[in-house]
C-alpha cells in the first residue's frame, strides 16, 4: 500500500521540483501588474512539450503570483511553510589571520598590523529593513526600487513587487530568514600603521635631549571586503544572534601625529 501511494504522488513531486517553460505567452496589461491577464499556448519541460497537470506553489494559503518572493520548496510539497526552513549560514569564520611587522631603514621605522578573517557570513538585517520600505521616513534602497518586479513577463527582477514590500501584504517576505541578505564576511584590514623618524643622537644632544623622534599614525585605515554593509567586523549586541548586522556603527578611523622626547 505504501509503494502504491508513493507511485501515485511521485509524478506530482517531480513536477513540483521542476519549472515549466511557457510558450506562446500573451499578456494583456491591466491597470496594475496584478490585474494583467496572461495566457499561454502550452508548456515545455526539458525542451519537450508538457501535457500533464500544471501544479502551482502556494504560501500562507495564497497561490504565488508574479512579484512574490520565491523561496526554496525544500520538501517539494508545493507549499512554502515552516517545513521548508533550513540553516543558511554560519557567522563563525573558517580562519583567522594576522600580521604584525616592524620595518626599519636608517632613522625610519614602520610598524603595521593587519588582521583578516576568511569564511563566515553576516546577515545584513539593516539592508533588508531598508528594502522592505516599511516606513514613510525610511525609503527603500535604490537597488530595491530599480530591481523590483513591475510587470508580467519581466525577467531579471531581484526584489518583490513594491506595494507588497510595504507592510508585507501577502506575508511572503519572512524577515530575518532570506538568503539574499546573507553575505560573505571575509575581509582584510590594515588595522594600524605607524611611521616614525628618530633623530640622530648627536642632533638630539644639541637640543639638550637624550633622544627625539616624530611620528604619524593611523588606525582602521583600509578594509578590503565584498560585504555591502558598514563593517563586516562588528560586535553583535545579542550573544544569541552573532552575525546579525542591524546597522552597527563601524569602527572609527583615526589619524594623528606626535613627538617623543627624552631628557
Amino acid at each position: 500500500m505504501v509503494g502504491k501511494d508513493w507511485e501515485s504522488i511521485q509524478p506530482m513531486l517531480t513536477m513540483l521540483m521542476n519549472k515549466l517553460t511557457p510558450r506562446g505567452v500573451t499578456i494583456v496589461h491591466g491597470s496594475t501588474p496584478r490585474n494583467s491577464v496572461v495566457t499561454v499556448a502550452g508548456y515545455d519541460l526539458d525542451g519537450k512539450p508538457y501535457t500533464g497537470t500544471v501544479y502551482k506553489k502556494s504560501g500562507n494559503g495564497l497561490v504565488l503570483l508574479g512579484g512574490d518572493s520565491e523561496w526554496e520548496d525544500l520538501n517539494n510539497d508545493g507549499i512554502i511553510d515552516d517545513q521548508d526552513r533550513q540553516i543558511i549560514g554560519n557567522a563563525q569564520p573558517d580562519y583567522y589571520y594576522g600580521v604584525i611587522n616592524n620595518f626599519t631603514y636608517k632613522q625610519f621605522s614602520l610598524n603595521v598590523i593587519v588582521n583578516s578573517t576568511v569564511g563566515g557570513q553576516v546577515y545584513n538585517s539593516f539592508k533588508q529593513n531598508l528594502t522592505n520600505n516599511s516606513s514613510s521616513n525610511g525609503p527603500a534602497l535604490p537597488e530595491a526600487i530599480y530591481g523590483a518586479w513591475v510587470r508580467q513577463g519581466q525577467e531579471g527582477a531581484t526584489y518583490p513587487y513594491i506595494p507588497d514590500m510595504r507592510g508585507d501584504t501577502r506575508g511572503d517576505l519572512r524577515s530575518s530568514g532570506n538568503s539574499y541578505f546573507l553575505e560573505d564576511a571575509s575581509f582584510v584590514r590594515l588595522s594600524s600603521a605607524r611611521l616614525a623618524y628618530r633623530f640622530k643622537q648627536t642632533l638630539a644632544k644639541k637640543a639638550f635631549l637624550n633622544s627625539a623622534s616624530v611620528y604619524v599614525y593611523g588606525t582602521n585605515l583600509l578594509t578590503w571586503t565584498d560585504y555591502t554593509g558598514y563593517d563586516p567586523e562588528f560586535s553583535s549586541g545579542n550573544a544569541l544572534q552573532p552575525g546579525d548586522d542591524n546597522g552597527k556603527y563601524p569602527k572609527r578611523r583615526e589619524l594623528g601625529m606626535g613627538i617623543n622626547i627624552q631628557f
